[in-house]
């Protein structure tokens, strides 16, 4: 008898063991804990707890009611408890919004259908943390985004065309994340990679950034690492092939002054580079992005801010290689003032001097130069926090000068240089003295300097329209005829070769002497009556 009942009981192990099927991708593999058996589990993860002599069957287990601890029990997917859940909407970059364009803070539910436009980036955060960015005319399925019962989650993306960059949570070992493409599919555990499909579906890429990922199609199947990509069409993956190397962007300066221009070393086995420009580290709100087939990239109407670049090459096939990544600050400095006056070849009469320019927008200070030399070697007068678009100097001895003015933000960052201008400082003929006298004639003289030619003027009146002399000398002095007893009025002017004409000196008034036969002339005739 209890050799009957152990022969019955090796043939139902057998027959459970027969009975027992492969695992598939398909299956949820679970790892049987302390206390487990098989009608427990189907009523916590089951849809359909009556399934669990089939459970039993799938997985040959003889006893369900004492299941070993670790024991691997494989679940179909289909037969779980699950709930589903839905994408978040974290960030929308496009020009061209309309009706279907998703909203940051938006919720997309299994089914839905995501299109980028030209230009445009959306970015989609799952309830498991992972990251995806669909670049610009993408097109994009959300097909399934379940969690089961015991945790785990269910992601399946299908692009149809377009490219995404992809940053996978990792997923544990019974979690799935597959996107597929309309010639392959990739599946992860937890990585970041990038995948692209060609308009007509008919070619896709994979380019793997870190951890790895199993690509297959067709009747391949291959796991590409980090640093590696494939290329593949309708009979499956190609074999995995290195990434080109990150371009090296140490050159390029962590603050830019004028043109966004990035210039790199070229990348050996390179035909164009890919180069983006975003607000984040992240890359999800991107502002602008070249492709191009030289190693000198321009950024056109990039505002003032602070940003991330990321660069790489693209290689003959069309693999996209490692990222360099460079922060930087863009700050365009203020433009040059437009001056007013003085400009080149004027004159400027005395020790005083007036300097004027035109007002620039968003300029906190003014940065001005006076020099003796047109590359400003010698500069006797530096002021860079001049508030004001004009400044008045005193003090200021003859000489030829130059001038210069540049804007200063709020930043106390100083834009280029404005226009050189040169001017000449002349100085004024000076107080006339008073004149000296004898007989027939007055010496009028002046603090002015030799060699330099002057005009002096004569008159009764103060306003000069009597004029008695008009005269051009080469001397600060000056000879006049007596013009008798009386008041007069002088004033003198410079005039030199080089066209300069100074304005006239202070008048001077003088009285011509009482002659001495005059004086006593009164006593001549008052003697005889004494």
């Amino acid at each position: 008898m209890i050799k009957s009942v152990c022969c019955l009981s090796l043939w139902l192990l057998g027959e459970l063991a027969s009975a027992a099927a492969p695992a598939t991708d398909s299956d949820y593999a679970y790892r049987a804990q302390a206390h487990d058996t098989l009608i427990g589990l189907s009523h916590r993860l089951l849809i359909e707890p009556k399934l669990w002599p089939a459970l039993q069957k799938r997985n040959a287990i003889s006893d369900p009611t004492h299941v070993p601890i670790g024991t691997l029990i494989l679940i179909p997917r289909d037969w779980l408890k699950h709930s589903s859940e839905s994408a978040a909407v974290t960030a929308v970059v496009t020009n061209l919004p309309d009706a279907t364009t998703p909203k940051a803070g938006d919720s997309l539910k299994q089914g839905a259908h995501v299109v980028t436009p030209a230009g445009g980036y959306i970015t989609l955060t799952l309830a498991d943390g992972s990251v995806i960015t669909l670049n610009p005319d993408s097109k994009l399925e959300v097909k399934k985004l379940d969690k089961y019962a015991t945790g785990v989650r269910d992601i399946e993306l299908k692009l149809d065309s377009g490219s995404l960059d992809v940053q996978v949570k990792p997923q544990g070992d019974a979690g799935r994340f597959q996107i597929r493409t309309p010639v392959a599919i990739s599946a992860v555990r937890g990585t970041e990679f990038r995948r692209a499909v060609s308009p007509n579906g008919a070619e896709d890429r994979t380019e793997v950034l870190g951890g790895a990922v199993a690509v297959s199609g067709g009747a391949v199947s291959i796991v590409v690492a980090k640093g590696y990509g494939t290329l593949s069409d309708h009979a499956g993956p190609g074999p995995a092939i290195q990434l080109l190397p990150a371009p090296d962007l140490s050159a390029v300066p962590s603050i830019i002054t004028d043109a966004v221009r990035i210039v790199f070393p070229p990348v050996s086995g390179a035909a164009r580079y890919r180069a983006q420009i975003a607000s984040d580290a992240e890359f999800h709100a991107m502002v602008a992005e070249n492709v191009v087939v030289t190693n000198s990239i321009v950024f056109e109407k990039l505002s003032d801010g602070h940003y991330w670049m990321r660069v790489r090459s693209i290689d003959t096939q069309g693999l996209e290689g490692l990222n360099s990544v460079r922060e930087f600050d863009r700050h365009l400095l203020l433009a040059a003032p437009v001056i007013v006056e003085p400009h080149g070849g004027e004159f400027l009469s005395g020790e005083h001097a007036s300097f004027h320019w035109m007002p620039v927008n968003g300029a906190s200070f003014y940065h001005f130069q006076l020099a003796r030399d047109p590359q400003f070697t010698n500069i006797p007068i530096d002021h860079s926090d001049l508030t004001s678009n004009q400044i008045q100097l005193e003090y200021i001895k003859p000489a030829t000068y130059y001038w210069r003015v540049a804007s200063i933000d709020s930043l106390g960052k100083r834009g280029a240089w404005g226009s050189t201008e040169q001017y000449q400082q002349k100085s004024l003929p000076g107080i006339i003295s008073e004149p000296s006298f004898k007989t027939h004639s007055a010496t009028l003289s002046w603090n002015g300097a030799q060699h330099r030619h002057y005009k002096i003027q004569i008159a009764r009146d103060l306003m000069f329209t009597q004029k008695l002399l008009e005269q051009e000398v080469d001397s600060p002095s000056a000879v006049l005829p007596h013009y008798g007893f009386g008041v007069y009025f002088a004033r003198v002017q410079a005039i030199d070769p080089d066209g300069y004409v100074s304005p006239y000196s202070p008048t001077l008034r003088f009285c011509t002497p009482v002659p001495l036969w005059l004086k006593i002339a009164p006593i001549i005739i008052v003697i005889p009556f004494l």
